[in-house]
């Protein structure tokens, strides 16, 4: 995110900064602590790289480094320059999410293709599981039913 203006931050279209400018960004990032298994107040280090484009020759700078993935580098690909921000931290506390999950479904879930029919949907709905009856036809040509439930939590683990 762009942190003065609180907007999204996309290289698409290709942003420009000017020569000496700054632009201030923000960004979260989010790890599985039951794969990564660290315990509770460990330190840890994240780093940050991002790579500018039409750098000039010069120290610390690379050429012809295709930066933005396209296959092909372009010109203001020819000097690169990179640079890391590094972040130190420890492993928080685990953060309890989706205590509390609800199960919805209702008849405008339900879709039909082709000549399927679908009438009369019956749901018997517990909090994370569920069954829906109802009658259904193919018609004269077939086709599909399909249904989209949905469980909703909140925050993440």
């Amino acid at each position: 995110m762009d942190a003065n203006s609180n907007t999204a931050f996309s290289l698409v279209p290709q942003v420009t900064i000017a020569p000496g400018a700054t632009v201030n960004l923000l960004f979260a990032a989010e790890f599985d602590n039951t794969v990564l298994k660290l315990v509770t107040g460990t330190p840890v280090g994240a780093e940050v790289i991002v790579s500018l484009g039409n750098a000039g020759p010069g120290p610390s700078r690379a050429s012809n480094v295709d930066i933005n993935g396209n296959g092909t580098i372009d010109p203001d690909e020819a000097w690169v320059h990179s640079v890391p921000a590094r972040l130190g931290l420890t492993v928080p506390d685990e953060t309890a999410a989706n205590d509390s999950i609800t199960l919805t479904d209702t008849a405008s879930d339900i879709a039909t293709t082709g000549t399927a029919t679908v009438s009369n949907p019956t749901f018997d709905l517990g909090p994370t599981s569920g069954t829906v009856t109802a009658q259904y036809s193919d018609g004269a040509g077939g086709g599909t039913i399909t249904n989209c439930a949905h469980l909703k939590g909140t925050g993440s683990r």
